[in-house]
């Protein structure tokens, strides 16, 4: 089955037991994905067990990682493969819903769904993070008040009726083309949108259809699940951070605090230099003067430990996990020449900054990467100072 040649590209396979698919995969990279098979049947039993129930493979190249993770849950929900539930844990699948409401909502669930099974919920998640971008939508029932998103144009009021049926009706199929993988026809009717509205001189509602087509082609090419940055020059990265902050940046520090009920506080510092993640300057604090959970207070704790240290080289921008508390807390003791701003999540978001943050370039995309490893490196920390204490 592993003698193929199999191409170094996106794509999902399946393996069969005479007519039946059994598992289907997604891969990043298929031949590297494909041929690490047999190695990994050497000490996963649910893998060997896999490859002695399968007598053939088949699979398919695809453009991007995105269209290997939707391909992949059409054709779980397609054949219900055995193999993908116990290779998966047992953990429960998530599914993309649009109910069927006068302004459909767009839903992630546990239970059969419109779209999916998706292997996980984080991905999919990033997926529409970053799809509200170009086609808003609403998740909140139609009501009196408008939604969280609203206030962040991510919601275009369908929760307070301010949008047309027919326009956001639009924005739902335009969606729904997307998670089909329909490609071609979404394109196809994105361009006829902008034609229609340039032929009669809207010239406003042309170019933003124009903007949608720019963000899919970037976002269809898009690592979501690594939140890889794509292979931009330096100064193109630089140019983005620029234009989103007002000045030069060339050194970002992001902290973020890892505890749980106060015990073992840890502080991370990642930082990027000029546009990259430079791993060699990753600092850990633990925390010392706090045994209560006290985000902001533990946050200034690290920033104050971190600013001593004069023979490390000045940030010109300092990004926290959280939002205005987290600011408040730190912002007296920073020199007024450094920026401070939050970076929140559920949306993703800047906090101090009058600027909304574009999930479609390089930069938000590197600032999301650092505050999300500022979490990874500070939490291995905080795991390993609990293991300590739990077996003294």
């Amino acid at each position: 089955m592993f003698n193929q040649a199999f191409p170094g590209r996106p794509g999902v396979y399946w393996f069969l037991q005479g007519r039946k698919v059994i598992y289907v995969g997604k891969a990043k990279n298929l031949s590297r994905r494909l041929k690490s098979y047999p190695r990994q049947a050497g000490f996963d039993p649910k893998t060997k067990l896999l490859l002695a129930a399968a007598d053939h493979l088949r699979w398919q190249g695809l453009d991007s990682e995105i269209e290997a993770i939707l391909t992949e849950a059409r054709l779980i929900k397609l054949y219900q493969p055995h193999f993908n539930l116990i290779l998966k844990d047992d953990k429960t699948p998530v599914y993309l819903t649009i109910t069927k409401a006068v302004y459909p909502r767009i839903l992630i669930t546990r239970q059969t769904g419109t779209f999916g099974p998706f292997s996980s919920t984080r991905t999919l998640r990033q997926i529409l993070e970053r799809l509200r971008h170009i086609f808003p939508y609403c998740d909140q029932p139609a009501g009196s008040r408008p939604c969280f998103y609203y206030h962040l144009g991510l919601c275009p009021g369908a929760c307070i009726g301010v949008i047309s049926r027919e326009t956001y009706a639009k924005n739902i199929t335009d969606i729904q083309l997307f998670f089909q993988n329909k490609k071609k026809r979404l394109v196809a009717s994105l361009k006829k949108e902008m034609l229609n509205f340039a032929k009669a001189q809207k010239y406003e509602p042309a170019q933003a259809v124009q903007k949608q087509l720019e963000a899919l082609s970037y976002f269809w090419q898009a690592r979501v699940m690594s939140l890889e940055l794509p292979r931009l020059s330096q100064d193109q990265i630089q140019l983005e951070l620029n234009q989103l902050f007002g000045f030069r940046v060339n050194r970002i520090e992001t902290y973020d605090i890892s505890n749980l009920s106060g015990t073992n506080p840890t502080g991370a510092m990642v930082v990027a230099t000029h546009g990259r993640p430079d791993k060699a300057q990753y600092r850990l604090f633990n925390i010392r003067s706090l045994a209560t959970p006290n985000d902001p207070a533990m946050m200034a704790e690290m920033i104050s430990r971190r600013l001593k240290h004069s023979e490390w080289a000045k940030p010109d921008l300092i990004i926290v996990d959280g939002g205005r508390t987290q600011i408040k807390a730190v912002k007296k003791l920073i020199p007024a020449d450094i920026m401070v701003v939050g970076l929140a999540k559920k949306p993703d978001r800047l906090v101090g900054v009058n600027k909304p943050l574009d999930l479609n370039t390089a930069a938000a995309r590197l600032l999301i990467q650092l505050r999300d490893e500022a979490h990874r490196f500070g939490r291995r920390q905080h795991l390993r100072l609990r293991s300590k204490t739990l077996f003294i």
